[in-house]
């Protein structure tokens, strides 16, 4: 199974990724990625714009990891709510991209896990 992990580079992103047999990982650098992990595919993406299409083709897993950092600080009401639409607002970006594509018919969708420091959205 292919899996694409975004936002990968911090605490819980290098755990899951050595699990993964050959990840393609995703972030806003990809010479910060490959500093980190060698020799990957890399693909570079910032979440304040939607990706290509392209970007998850031959992808069944995503894991979304991207998003505003939940250490340093304190957790008032603004970083909260930086927090909470860092990771919503890229979700959206990348399902709006991904889904609804006519490649999907007939196919099994990826599966688009999201992973939370705080709670739902």
């Amino acid at each position: 199974m292919k899996s694409l992990v975004i936002g990968g580079t911090g605490f819980v992103g290098r755990s899951l990724i050595k699990r993964l047999d050959n990840p393609i990982i995703a972030g806003r650098s990809i010479t910060k990625i490959q500093r980190i992990f060698g020799e990957v595919e890399a693909r570079e993406w910032d979440l304040s714009t939607p990706p290509d299409p392209s970007f998850v083709d031959g992808v069944e897993t995503v894991f979304n990891l991207a998003g505003e950092s939940v250490f340093g600080g304190r957790w008032n009401a603004e970083k909260k709510e930086r927090i909470r639409n860092s990771r919503v607002e890229g979700t959206r970006r990348l399902v709006a991209t991904s889904l609804p594509r006519s490649a999907w018919i007939g196919k099994k969708k990826p599966c688009v896990p999201k992973s939370t420091a705080f709670g739902s959205s």
